[in-house]
């Protein structure tokens, strides 16, 4: 089970991403585990890959391998970072035997 953050909502004045976790459990139900806004790319990742963290410290060790991965992989981390400054979201997926895993960074104004 994740422990849950509570979540903020809306964006803050100045902040140019909106970063957001959600848990989608098997019967399609959106749980909210944080939210974050933040003023530029760089700390927007860096928040997604706090809470990527938060995220698969609570997961067994087979579901955890892919957040762990990703939390390593400099050169999707550099994927990111581009296609957020190209004004575009980015989003990872981890999954477990009963939830997905949604970390997802939306460029205010744009679509998810």
């Amino acid at each position: 089970m994740v422990t849950a953050l509570n979540p903020t909502y809306g964006t803050a004045v100045g902040a140019d991403y909106w970063c957001e976790v959600t848990a989608h459990t098997a019967a399609d139900e959106a749980l909210p585990l944080g939210a974050c806004a933040a003023r530029n790319p760089r700390l927007a990742l860096r928040w997604l890959s706090r809470r990527a963290q938060d995220v698969t410290d609570q997961l067994d060790e087979p579901y955890a391998r892919p957040g762990r991965h990703w939390l390593t992989d400099t050169a999707e981390h550099e994927r990111a970072m581009a296609t957020l400054t190209q004004g575009h979201p980015y989003t990872v997926i981890f999954t477990d035997d009963t939830c997905r895993y949604r970390l997802t960074i939306h460029p205010c104004g744009s679509s998810q």
